[in-house]
């Protein structure tokens, strides 16, 4: 029982100590919001209902194009009109089964109009119509889908696929894993004084830090998310001052990664504002209501194209002061360029091209390769491959066009060489099995001071990791790293 104990105890002991997975918080582009229902006047059923996107539950998805309804009232009308030639309209409305559906067929287009007002914005295009209140789904569900159902999620996913790979490695949401929807019909300035949701997602980011052992967070955003986001790195330094601020990014943000972003801007949202935006939605919405729905919308002058990309004169990613404009404004202060960057060094790693003849090391091989590739390993944690190259016994060499890898590393040198304090650059081929030589010609140390700290010109053949598919050929020793930065 005790050695039971002891056991548990120190399997948790190395739990405890390993390091945990860098917390994500997805900031989601136009229209990727759940929007829910938190009250109404106009349709008290609609209560935590969600209206973007689930028309099903709303009452009108059989009004579209070429949906039974619709077609019905194709036939009611072609029946009526008819039978008023002959003057038996009375007659023509006699079809139960028609009459009843157009019943239904009216009920839907009242839903959908109602829909329309929910949707909608005031003529300031910021607030709600009157009775109506709709924000965001909070958390990683107002991300995922906009709407639910098997059949409907194929077709409404936004990072639905993305939350499934994160939570199949080990992410769990609300420790690791956080997102932060918002209501992307209104310019960033509302969301902030409506909703305050720049202060709420500052410290979600704190909380996601504290929470796994003082992680900076990786901030991942799509589409208008990534204009979000610059917005909210404002925000930090607008409210606690340039040094303060530029601090606490680099303190508490990992790494911003925009996955099509309108850093220009997005010439689409020009269209929406004046031909209107049926959202998708074709089948459903006239054009007239394209029009009410895109012109309503205070968020799509943000995302006009800029005139210069000049920092002080385009940047609007930025909080304002003054609550009636539309599109915020950056605050004139000389320091507040368009964006944040983690304060970071890096190292640049380029193989020039070249020729690698290797006739001397594969001509003795049972199993001659017709595939390789080079790898240069940094430290333990982080290799870095070529492409494979095809390999013939009459052409044994590779030729090794420019490539350049750029790696992120700390600024100051000493947290630098502890992260990457070694060199190895291999030669793999495909396969499970790696047998190991030493090559002094793919020695390359950083600088000439560099030495070898392990050298053999002996074959080795060791089992690796199943998983893994590529056997190593040829191998460098490992190399003491000396950096230049």
């Amino acid at each position: 029982m005790k050695d039971a104990t002891k056991a548990s105890s120190k399997a948790a002991k190395m739990k405890t100590r390993e390091k945990p997975l860098t917390p994500v918080l997805i900031i989601p582009g136009f229209m990727s919001s759940v929007l829910t229902v938190q009250s109404s006047s106009l349709r008290p059923s609609w209560k935590d209902q969600r209206l973007w996107l689930n028309i099903t539950a709303l009452g009108f998805n059989s009004i579209h194009r070429g949906g039974k309804l619709r077609r019905n009232e194709e036939i009611r009308s072609t029946r009526i009109l008819n039978a008023e030639k002959k003057g038996r309209t009375a007659e023509a409305m006699s079809d139960s089964a028609i009459e009843e559906m157009h019943v239904q067929y009216l009920k839907a287009v009242e839903s959908k109009n109602q829909w329309v007002e929910h949707m909608r914005l005031s003529d300031d295009m910021i607030s709600e119509k009157k009775g109506v209140v709709v924000r965001a789904l909070p958390g990683t569900a107002g991300v995922d889908y906009l709407s639910e159902g098997a059949l409907t999620e194929s077709m409404s996913y936004v990072f639905g696929p993305v939350l499934k790979l994160l939570r199949s490695v080990g992410y769990k949401d609300g420790v690791n894993l956080e997102a932060a929807p918002y209501d992307w019909r209104i310019p960033p300035s509302a969301l902030e004084t409506r909703d305050k949701y720049f202060t709420q997602t500052v410290a979600t980011i704190e909380r996601l830090y504290h929470f796994n052992e003082n992680t900076p967070v990786v901030i991942l955003c799509h589409s208008m998310g990534c204009k979000t986001a610059h917005y909210l790195f404002n925000f930090v330094v607008h409210n606690k001052g340039v040094h303060d601020g530029l601090q606490w990014i680099a303190k508490y943000i990992s790494c911003y990664v925009p996955v099509g972003a309108p850093h220009i801007g997005a010439p689409a949202s020009v269209r929406c504002m004046m031909d209107g935006d049926k959202m998708g939605l074709e089948a459903f919405l006239s054009d007239f209501e394209g029009l009410l729905l895109g012109r309503s919308l205070g968020s799509a002058p943000w995302l006009f194209p800029l005139e210069s990309t000049d920092p002080q004169k385009a940047s609007s990613d930025a909080p304002q002061s003054n609550k009636s404009e539309i599109t915020p404004k950056t605050p004139q202060t000389s320091s507040m360029p368009i964006s944040f960057l983690r304060q970071e060094s890096s190292l640049h790693i380029t193989i020039p091209p070249q020729r690698l003849p290797l006739e001397s090391f594969l001509k003795d091989r049972d199993m001659y390769p017709t595939k390789l590739r080079l790898a240069i390993r940094l430290g333990k944690n982080l290799t870095m491959r070529t492409n494979y190259f095809t390999i013939t016994q009459n052409e044994p060499f590779i030729d090794f066009n420019n490539e350049t890898w750029i790696i992120p590393c700390p600024i100051d040198i000493e947290k630098t060489v502890r992260e990457y304090p070694s060199i190895q650059i291999c030669i793999e081929k495909p396969g499970k099995l790696a047998t190991i030589l030493f090559l002094p010609l793919l020695c390359n140390p950083w600088d000439s001071s560099s030495k070898p700290c392990s050298e053999s010109s002996q074959v080795q053949d060791c089992r690796r990791n199943e998983k893994e598919e590529y056997v190593i050929l040829i191998s460098s020793g490992q190399y003491d790293a000396h950096f230049v930065l």
